[in-house]
């Protein structure tokens, strides 16, 4: 017969390691390749321009300081000049330049405004006297404005300025814009509150960012190629059970846990359940497999103990599609012996919610427990126990080894 066995003697060693297997799926998650170059702070824009990363850069000449992307007015001077360079349809991961100089017309305490999505920053030279940061908005943020503290200014003083604002996603725009004694705005270029644009123009540099795709998870071949890429690898974690939630709801079961090494709302990876599935005496008989997921789910057990998965009716579930949260059912799965047979259950996320979780019921119960919940009459997993040779390494007989393999 097969299945749970008994080692003496010299296999001491090996009946206390596989008695102390603990109740753990090893889940590892695997995900893209992190898309490169994102610019998402003062620290990756300054390296854009500094060439670290650049696609292409390109510059014009604006008469006014309202700029955007993909017509958005979301500032309070509304839709401005379509920045320079990148274009159609909406763009993201770049970062814009102003230079130019202003002549103060009219005495006065000026102060400065940007509004823009995402960050924004502005550094002011007076006179010559080298460039001082007036405006740190080192942000992702839809619009919003932001602004310097009140700065005297003389008639006949020159102001030298350096504006940048970079966008990640979404919205795409950037004002520059001025008062003086707390006045009415103006943009810069509009020389009504006491401020000329020297040369009637200020240079706009459009510098972008080149991305590096990731691959998009449709289908089981796409999650196999991301297993298989270098670098997608992302971490892994001991679960009791595999009830993975990685959105806002959980599926049939509560109580759902975040995948291991991506963030919440993350989109195409790939995590990956394994273990022994531990029939215990009293067990055995005929179940039922429950695969809930969003995207797809597959449920695979070493029904022959032959060490793969490569058997006719090894492949229990194989959902290879793009869902939300929906239950698949396996056909009946019979153990007509207790003991260890391994397992993997396995889930990808496309888009959208991101859920997986993995149960089954005897054919003789109506309720649906989830795998590796024993407390409340589950199946149990155990964490896959150490190989013979390493055992053998560990001073076991060559024939504790060969009885280790379980016997038919």
């Amino acid at each position: 017969m097969k299945r749970r066995f008994w080692l003496g003697g010299s296999a001491a060693l090996l009946l206390s390691s596989v008695g102390s297997a603990q109740a753990d799926w090893l889940i590892q998650t695997y995900s893209k390749p992190s898309t490169g170059n994102l610019i998402t702070n003062y620290a990756t824009a300054d390296a854009l321009i500094g060439g670290a990363g650049l696609e292409f850069s390109q510059s014009a000449q604006y008469a006014l300081a309202n700029t955007q992307d993909n017509g958005d007015g979301g500032g309070p001077f509304g839709l401005g000049t379509q920045v320079v360079g990148i274009g159609p349809g909406d763009i993201n991961d770049f970062a814009f330049v102003g230079t130019g100089s202003l002549s103060v017309a009219t005495t006065g305490s000026y102060t400065f405004f940007t509004n823009t999505d995402d960050g924004s920053r502005l550094r002011l030279n007076i006179n010559g006297g080298g460039f001082n940061q007036v405006i740190a908005d080192d942000v992702l943020s839809g619009p919003h404005t932001v602004a310097s503290a009140a700065i005297p200014l003389t008639a006949g003083d020159s102001v030298a300025f350096d504006w940048m604002w970079f966008e990640r996603g979404g919205g795409a725009e950037g004002e520059f814009f001025y008062d003086r004694d707390g006045g009415a705005d103006a943009l810069i270029g509009n020389g009504g509150q006491g401020l000329t644009l020297d040369g009637g123009a200020f240079t706009g540099t459009v510098y972008k960012s080149l991305i590096v795709q990731g691959i998009t998870i449709n289908n089981f071949a796409d999650a196999t190629t991301v297993v298989n890429t270098p670098g997608t690898f992302k971490g892994k974690g001991y679960f009791p059970t595999f009830n993975i939630s990685n959105s806002d709801s959980d599926g049939d079961f509560p109580g759902g846990v975040n995948v291991v090494g991506v963030a919440p709302g993350a989109d195409d990876f790939v995590s990956i359940g394994t273990g022994f599935l531990d029939i215990q005496p009293g067990m055995t008989g005929d179940y039922i497999f429950r695969s809930n997921t969003d995207d797809g789910g597959r449920l695979k057990i070493d029904l022959n103990d032959d060490g793969d998965f490569d058997d006719a009716g090894e492949l229990v579930i194989n959902r290879d599609v793009l869902q939300g949260a929906t239950n698949t059912d396996s056909g009946v799965v019979s153990f007509p012996l207790d003991g260890y047979y391994k397992i993997e259950y396995s889930f990808f996320e496309r888009g959208g919610g991101a859920e997986g979780e993995l149960s089954a019921r005897s054919v003789n119960s109506a309720s649906f427990v989830l795998v590796g919940d024993t407390a409340n009459g589950g199946l149990g997993v155990v964490r896959p126990v150490p190989e013979p040779s390493t055992l053998i390494l560990a001073g076991l007989s060559g024939l504790a080894a060969l009885l280790y393999k379980r016997r038919k």
